[in-house]
């Protein structure tokens, strides 16, 4: 229990240290405060310590992860043009809406350049090339199937983790958090079905092989699609190698807290 408390506590003083270095008063009063993932936390955290490295220059590693994953996630909520292009408050916002995610992209090249390290640098860099292009795939629509689609939407969440691991050699844990990750984005979009918002994953799988079915046969599919992937998530994390079972019990806990009222958010629909 005490270790799992400290666990946690290294985890909201990363957080706040995020939160202090991301802080603008000016932005604060135009554009919502980017989001910060607990869970690519939980991850980067779980893997850092997994490495047996020193915890101070791993949390430093960690921060420059999040800052640029923040960075890029801004950078994707930019407002589409709409007809009133010459709008000053969209276009204000528009604006504003890139500049908070280039100023994030900043923070973490002046965080890596601290840290010294180029192994880490070319990691994150190669990560951040293959994000930018698996959301052109995804935006450009050249999506040809249902499965991969799902390969794509799994790339842009987890890549930068992904190539966290490989730098550290702390691999075990990738099909783990790939999953994981999509499964996180599979409940944000049937979120975003249910609540008639405008959303891309409902589009491509209308696209591709579902185009006479109704809403209610989209939202079915997905939460199928859901509920495979939390399957798949518990065998795996009962598979895990015997030199890292002991964050089996870990897993496990945070799992059902994160996803266990999934039935009852369809069931809400």
């Amino acid at each position: 229990m005490i270790l799992l408390n400290s666990f946690n506590a290294t985890i909201e003083d990363l957080k706040k240290q995020i939160k202090n270095k991301i802080d603008h008063p000016y932005l604060k009063q135009f554009i919502h405060s980017p989001s910060i993932s607990d869970d690519k936390l939980f991850f980067l955290h779980t893997i850092a310590s997994l490495s047996g490295k020193p915890e101070k220059k791993m949390n430093q590693y960690i921060l420059a992860t999040m800052l640029i994953q923040i960075a890029l996630d801004t950078h994707e909520t930019v407002p589409n043009k709409t007809s009133s292009e010459d709008d000053y408050d969209l276009q204000k916002n528009q604006q504003l809406t890139v500049l908070a995610g280039d100023l994030y992209s900043g923070l973490y090249y002046d965080h890596l350049a601290r840290v010294h390290d180029v192994g880490m640098i070319i990691h994150l860099a190669g990560a951040i090339k293959e994000i930018n292009e698996n959301k052109m795939i995804l935006y450009h629509e050249d999506i040809y199937s249902i499965d991969h689609l799902l390969d794509v939407i799994k790339n842009i969440e987890s890549l930068l983790l992904q190539k966290f691991a490989s730098f550290l050699g702390i691999t075990q844990l990738n099909h783990i958090l790939t999953d994981w990750l999509l499964l996180n984005r599979l409940c944000h979009e049937l979120t975003l079905l249910k609540s008639e918002h405008r959303n891309l994953l409902f589009h491509l799988l209308t696209k591709h092989g579902q185009t006479k079915q109704s809403k209610h046969h989209i939202i079915r599919l997905v939460d199928n699609m859901i509920s495979r992937t939390i399957l798949r998530l518990e065998q795996d994390i009962k598979d895990l190698p015997q030199g890292i079972r002991h964050i089996q019990k870990k897993l496990f806990n945070r799992l059902h807290q994160s996803f266990n009222n999934h039935e009852m958010i369809l069931e809400e629909g």
